[in-house]
């Protein structure tokens, strides 16, 4: 069964140094959840923390409403993690691993449980045998992702999954976390922002030790983004910035060229803005050729989110 996560207060403390602030936060069970933030924002900290590994300064993170403080050892059974930093021993093998950490977790046949995360991680027909000092970047961190899904956790937590993936390999990794929803509750952190989102059903962004945003992409998309921008192509473009300028639509072109137009509302548009708008051309005699909507991509909310400038590129109209 998925577990279900409550984070209150999360607080930790290096010295005089603040490396996580007052998380609050809860994931339902089965969740897959993108954990996002730049470098040094408190990500890996957090995860430790969660799994067990790290203690917090103050604060309590509680599994299926128990706190892991007084049943650690208990939920250590139930978490699979795997680290940014993946240690593996370089003299064994792979099977020969998978098997030794089954034995350390005491997962209940051994022989079975190995070779059902290699299938799912596509090491069985390429890397059973192969010695871990011999395997790429990318099926070092497959192995380390079959590693903590031995045992079939209730919780899996993992720290940069796709560092040195290449793109076939990114997809298989993509497929095996949707593959997982329900299953088990999944948290992963990733700076390759399209691979989570499609992904993951709930966005956590934390920035300087502090949570910014918590939610799913579309509803923070909503919550951040009050404006909407669409382009539009007209057959001939003729009057139309005077027609625009003088019908009731809350609407401004930010770019255009002769029968291109770069489009901005000045405010959440209603859901009959787009068939409202369609028609309105229509009676003006305007052929459309293209009319959409441009989607904020999650990298903008990131950015915004982060303090960084939204900087956007429209190219050539």
């Amino acid at each position: 069964m998925a577990a279900y996560v409550e984070v209150r207060n999360l607080c930790k403390q290096y010295g005089s140094k603040v490396a996580v602030r007052a998380l609050n936060f809860e994931i339902k069970p089965g969740e897959i959840v993108g954990f996002l933030g730049p470098n040094g924002a408190g990500k890996s900290t957090t995860l430790r923390i969660l799994c067990g590994l790290l203690p917090a300064t103050s604060g309590c993170v509680y599994i299926d409403h128990q706190p892991l403080t007084t049943h650690g050892q208990q939920f250590k059974q139930f978490v699979g993690y795997m680290p940014e930093r993946n240690p593996l021993p370089e003299d064994l093998r792979v099977e020969e691993f998978l098997r030794f950490r089954a034995q350390l977790k005491r997962v209940p046949k051994v022989t079975q449980a190995v070779g059902y995360v290699m299938e799912r991680c596509d090491l069985a027909r390429t890397a059973s045998r192969k010695m871990i000092r011999s395997l790429s970047k990318g099926f070092r961190q497959r192995v380390g992702i079959a590693d903590a899904l031995l045992g079939n956790p209730q919780l899996i937590i993992l720290d940069e999954p796709t560092i040195g993936l290449d793109p076939h390999q990114i997809l298989g990794i993509r497929d095996l976390l949707k593959n997982l929803k329900g299953e088990a509750t999944v948290i992963f952190s990733s700076h390759i922002l399209p691979e989570v989102e499609a992904a993951c059903s709930q966005l956590l962004i934390i920035h300087q030790g502090e949570l910014v945003a918590n939610g799913t992409p579309n509803d923070l998309r909503k919550q951040y983004f009050k404006q909407m921008r669409y382009r539009l192509v007209l057959n001939e473009g003729g009057y139309f910035l005077e027609d625009l300028d003088q019908s009731t639509f809350q609407l401004r072109c930010l770019k255009h060229g002769s029968d291109q137009f770069l489009l901005e509302t000045l405010a959440l548009p209603e859901d009959s803005f787009e068939v409202d708008f369609m028609g309105w051309l229509f009676s003006k005699g305007y052929q459309v050729r293209q009319f959409y909507k441009i989607e904020p991509t999650l990298e903008s909310l990131f950015l915004k989110l982060t303090h960084f400038a939204w900087k956007e590129d429209w190219g050539a109209l």
